[in-house]
């Protein structure tokens, strides 16, 4: 608490202060009183009860000399908590299973034991795919798994843990992303080899790109595109990528080493 002159906002010292804080819990408020000193400044500690379900309101009265002041506040109570999410991969092909951990802790870092928890995933439309319930152990440990549907579409997914879910501020954060997508072994490899580390403005690059069988033979009769990307997104709705691209040059593979030479 500080006390201070009206007009001139000096600091006021030996001004006798009286603070209380209550709860809608609790049948009396925490009382604390002191006198500021020569800063103006007065401190109080409070010790709050655990679990406590609302907030606060601050009532500050000080008196000096036969004049008073009163002052209001409130105070907002952290029972959100903390939560940790892990994921057996970021990646994940559809048909495959997702294996996920949470870990919950209360507002002083203390495991939560015996909580019920929900867990949503939500796709990047924000429409729930897949809901569930867990509850911790004595650990404060709550795991689950989902099955990821074989027809599922492709693109980032959203993992959130409610604890309340009539209370956006019972939401424990913060959530995991996680991405599903196609991936099959490729046929050869791709490699580019520039004639220089850097470049000046308006010289020009002679960029070599060589490809190559997994199986150790060069890939030949093979067109070459090389293209500068500006931009790359994953449309979610249409199922495709989004590519901005500038200029291109065009060249086969038609040499018997797997290569080619272009200029950009």
């Amino acid at each position: 608490m500080r006390a201070a002159h009206p007009v001139s906002s000096r600091p006021l010292a030996n001004v006798h202060i009286n603070a209380e804080i209550q709860f809608d819990q609790l049948r009396t408020p925490l009382k604390a009183e002191g006198v500021t000193d020569d800063e103006g400044y007065s401190v109080f500690d409070f010790d709050l009860p655990k679990n406590l379900e609302s907030d606060g309101e601050i009532t500050v009265m000080g008196s000096r000399n036969g004049l008073t002041d009163k002052a209001e506040g409130s105070l907002r109570v952290n029972r959100a908590g903390l939560v940790s999410i892990n994921t057996d991969k970021t990646l994940y092909q559809p048909g495959q299973l997702l294996h996920l951990r949470a870990i919950l802790l209360d507002a002083a870092k203390r495991a939560m034991p015996a909580t019920d928890l929900t867990l949503k995933i939500f796709d990047a439309d924000d429409t729930v795919v897949h809901r569930a319930t867990m509850k911790t152990s004595r650990f404060g440990v709550a795991s689950a798994d989902w099955a990821i549907p074989t027809n599922i579409r492709l693109g980032d997914y959203t993992i959130r843990i409610y604890r309340d879910e009539s209370d956006e501020g019972s939401l424990y954060g913060p959530w995991q992303k996680v991405r599903i997508s196609r991936y099959e072994l490729p046929n050869f490899t791709v490699a580019v080899k520039p004639d220089r580390s850097f470049y000046l403005p308006n010289q020009n690059a002679e960029v070599e790109v060589r490809g190559d069988y997994l199986f150790g033979q060069p890939v030949t009769r093979g067109r070459v595109r090389v293209v500068r990307e500006t931009e790359r997104e994953w449309n979610y709705r249409e199922q495709k990528w989004e590519i901005s691209e500038r200029r291109s040059t065009k060249a086969s593979l038609t040499r018997p080493a797997g290569s080619w030479p272009t200029s950009t």
